[in-house]
């Protein structure tokens, strides 16, 4: 006996639609008829690229930032000294 996948996990794999994919145009239908909030029709809202950009930005200098603290809580202090006297010497 070959059991039928659901409508959810047939079309989104996880049991979640994404919001690119769209229902049968039935379900669709019926959906609409009993959307009493108007829910199914609200504007997906976007950031602007702007703020996407910025956001972008602002993660990679915290990871940069992540990286140079971890680099100097192994680096030993006594070595950094050296190097800096060094470079005053040369």
């Amino acid at each position: 006996m070959v059991r039928e996948k659901s409508l959810r996990t047939a079309h989104g794999g996880n049991g979640v639609l994404s919001s690119r994919q769209r229902l049968h145009p039935l379900l669709d239908g019926i959906a609409r008829i009993f959307d009493f909030t108007g829910s199914l029709n609200q504007p997906v809202r976007r950031a602007p690229l702007e703020v996407k950009t910025a956001r972008a930005m602002d993660r990679a200098w915290q990871s940069v930032g992540d990286s140079l603290r971890a680099v100097m809580a192994v680096y030993p202090p006594e070595r950094l000294r050296e190097t800096q006297e060094t470079k005053e010497q040369g």
